[in-house]
């Protein structure tokens, strides 16, 4: 397994919602934007949200990938997302 499959199998098994509360209250998270620049990382979002519907963080991630042109993927993650 490549290393970057286990560590997305990682981060979807400690993903934990509420430790993301306070991440809005310096503004936008910049790391955010690099995260969802590659495919493989937004397809992790979508499976945490799918997991976590009333997550801020990963909600909010979607409408960024929204914003970035990813429309079709998004559609095509369905109720993923």
């Amino acid at each position: 397994m490549p290393p970057s499959v286990c560590l997305q199998e990682l981060i979807k098994e400690r993903f934990d919602p509420t430790k993301f509360l306070s991440v809005f209250k310096q503004g936008h998270p910049a790391w955010l934007n690099q995260l969802i620049q590659h495919q493989h990382s937004r397809k992790m979002i979508y499976e945490l949200s799918a997991a976590n519907k009333n997550s801020l963080l990963l909600n909010y991630a979607i409408q960024r990938i929204l914003k970035q042109g990813h429309e079709d993927e998004v559609a095509q993650v369905g109720s993923l997302a």
